[in-house]
C-alpha cells in the first residue's frame, strides 16, 4: 500500500481482544471519538490467513474476507423494518464500499 497514493489518511490498525468482547476494536473507537478523528469507512478484515468453511469443506488461505454491515446497529425497530421490506439493507453505505473493494 505504501506504493499508492490516496486522497486521505490511510490507517492499518491491528487489535487485540476481540474474542472478549470487542475489546481491542473498543479502544480504537473510544480513542478515535476523543480525538475527533473524522473517519469515512472502516473495513473489518477477519480470520486473516484461513477460511476453512466447516459446511463446504473449501479452505481458502489465499483472500481476506471483508465483512459488511446489512443493517446499521443505530437504526431504530420502524426504520429497520422498512429498510428490510424494501431490501435496503443490501444498498448501504458499508454495502457499497464492500462492493467497491471487491471490485478494486
Amino acid at each position: 500500500m505504501s506504493k499508492h497514493s490516496f486522497p486521505a489518511t490511510v490507517i492499518f490498525v491491528t487489535v487485540s481482544g476481540e474474542e472478549q468482547g470487542l475489546l481491542g476494536a473498543d479502544f480504537m473507537a473510544s480513542k478515535a471519538k476523543t480525538l475527533g478523528w473524522n473517519i469515512e469507512a472502516v473495513l473489518n478484515n477477519d480470520i486473516m490467513g484461513s477460511n476453512n468453511s466447516n459446511e463446504t469443506n473449501i479452505i481458502d488461505n489465499t483472500r481476506v474476507r471483508v465483512f459488511s454491515e446489512g443493517l446499521p446497529a443505530y437504526e431504530t425497530e420502524k426504520s429497520a423494518k422498512n429498510i428490510r421490506q424494501f431490501g435496503l439493507e443490501n444498498d448501504g453505505k458499508t454495502r457499497q464500499l464492500a462492493r467497491y473493494v471487491k471490485e478494486t
